[in-house]
């Protein structure tokens, strides 16, 4: 139950001080830069690149440091 009550707390914190209903401030940006990092990303992209994956992420792909760091904070991130 603490756990549930800790999310809350916190979803409702972001939702009520940056209008971002989510866990994370970013939502999926975070999420998608720790996949990076673990390596699942890039060989999912791999595999469905182009037919079942947006244009833009493929297009994207071979770009995409192993650094979640750099893809967050770089200012010459492709993110």
């Amino acid at each position: 139950m603490s756990t549930g009550v800790a999310i809350g707390v916190l979803i409702a914190a972001n939702g009520l001080i940056l209008d971002r209903w989510s866990v994370s401030p970013l939502g999926s940006a975070f999420l998608f830069a720790r996949l990076t990092e673990d390596g699942t990303m890039k060989p999912w992209l791999r595999d469905v690149c182009p037919d079942r994956a947006p244009a833009e992420l493929c297009s994207l792909a071979p770009k995409l440091p192993d650094d979640s760091q750099l893809l967050l904070w770089d200012g010459n991130s492709t993110y």
